[in-house]
């Protein structure tokens, strides 16, 4: 088979896409970033401005896709939220696209990762968050995807059910005991959470800390329509019943600027399954490419599974037995 032109990406193709976009010459260097999914770069114009270019896996999202990702930007950023907005090229648009790969450029926004154990951060995180959210309640994003667990989530259980390849001794445990935990989740959402625009991947690795203690919001192209809470529950550095001071302190800071549904937080086991779900779906999509099998080299042994099974298993017991807040 013949690669692909993401597959052959490089950094030179890089530099040279973005100096014809932006019209502005760069650096000769540019850095490989950690990415799962789209490939990203650090780059340098001439006059030393700092930004990533991100180029997004063909079929992943479509255009209308990523132009929703760029407008809950804008809006959060119009809001006054620290958030890096995508430049415009020299088109007017801020995405263009070469030989089937749209790709963007982002300003960089240095800083640090968060340490979810800091005390003094969850005010000011549950604040931020309270913003986003607001932000996200101006628009709708009819191409992203809904998470809910009888919509999305079920695509994700079937897809798995369909192409995971799951070992035969394994596969009729694995599916029997992810559709239990996937009807429990379905149970847990009769409660009917708002649904609406969230950043959809929050956890520590998408949110920076400058020096001065700004706390920043990044990588936005896993936005999608969902409960508010699932961008609590990823920061969370432990189990919810033992973060119940961080937690309140999070409600203190996200309640200064929006209401918040205490009865979401018990969907926080609910949402763990349906990330594992879609972790799991994830990697069946991308199990032929090569720069995954790089970094994953475990998927797919028959010990991933039986991982798989002992982590579900745990997970419906916490699922029958939920914390209550």
């Amino acid at each position: 088979m013949e690669p692909s032109a993401f597959e052959q990406l490089n950094p030179n193709h890089a530099i040279l896409w973005l100096e014809e976009a932006l019209q502005i010459p760069l650096e000769t260097f540019a850095r490989p970033c950690n990415s799962h999914i789209n490939r990203v770069y650090e780059m340098t114009t001439r006059d030393g401005i700092q930004f990533f270019a991100k180029f997004y896996r063909p079929g992943r999202w479509s255009i209308e896709a990523i132009r929703e990702e760029h407008e809950f930007l804008l809006d959060c950023d119009e809001s006054g939220l620290p958030v890096s907005v995508p430049a415009a090229f020299d088109s007017g648009d801020t995405i263009s696209v070469n030989d089937g790969i749209p790709f963007a450029a982002f300003p960089k926004i240095s800083g640090r990762p968060l340490d979810p154990s800091g005390l003094g951060h969850w005010r000011k995180l549950g604040s931020l968050l309270a913003r986003v959210h607001n932000a996200g309640e101006l628009q709708k994003a009819p191409s992203r995807g809904t998470l809910l667990p009888n919509l999305q989530t079920r695509k994700d259980l079937d897809y798995i059910a369909q192409f995971a390849q799951i070992p035969k001794g394994k596969e009729a445990e694995f599916l029997n005991l992810a559709e239990q935990a996937l009807k429990m989740c379905e149970k847990a959402f009769e409660c009917n959470p708002k649904i609406q625009r969230i950043h959809g991947d929050c956890h520590r690795q998408n949110i920076i800390v400058d020096e001065d203690g700004t706390i920043s919001l990044i990588d936005f192209d896993d936005m999608l329509n969902g409960p508010p809470v699932q961008d609590l529950w990823m920061l969370l550095p432990d189990k919810p019943e033992n973060c119940r001071n961080l937690i309140g302190d999070f409600i203190d800071g996200y309640t200064d600027y929006r209401s918040f549904s205490q009865h979401e937080l018990n969907l926080i086991e609910p949402l763990r399954v349906m990330r594992m779900l879609y972790f799991i779906a994830w990697c069946a999509r991308q199990k032929s490419d090569f720069c995954f099998r790089t970094k994953f080299p475990e998927w797919d042994a028959e010990e991933y599974w039986v991982e798989q099974i002992e982590a579900f298993r745990l997970q419906l017991e916490r699922l029958n037995d939920p914390i209550r807040f």
